[in-house]
């Protein structure tokens, strides 16, 4: 079964990225498996707009070091994920 999102990181302690500091720091690369959204949009009976926010969010706080390796990982990683797809939801009604 193909992965839904995958993140690339830019930090890395080897060969560092180097950003101008004009520019803003570019955390790295989220790669969304859309089949993969779609499918899960249906089996989770929401719109794959949904979907693919709820992966954009997660790749993206994996970009910032959060980890879902362990229960206590996944936890903390899915309470910060739900409090800023409260705050989509809240912005998208606006």
């Amino acid at each position: 079964m193909e992965t839904d999102v995958l993140a690339f990181g830019m930090h890395d302690a080897e060969a560092p990225f180097v950003t101008p500091p004009s520019v803003p720091a570019h955390l790295g690369d989220v790669v969304i498996c859309y089949p993969r959204a779609e499918a899960q949009a249906e089996a989770f009976e929401q719109s794959v707009e949904d979907e693919l926010d709820r992966l954009v969010v997660h790749g993206v706080l994996h970009l910032l070091g959060y980890e879902d390796g362990t229960a206590e990982e996944r936890e903390r990683m899915w309470e910060r994920q739900e409090e800023i797809l409260r705050g989509f939801v809240q912005h998208k009604w606006r």
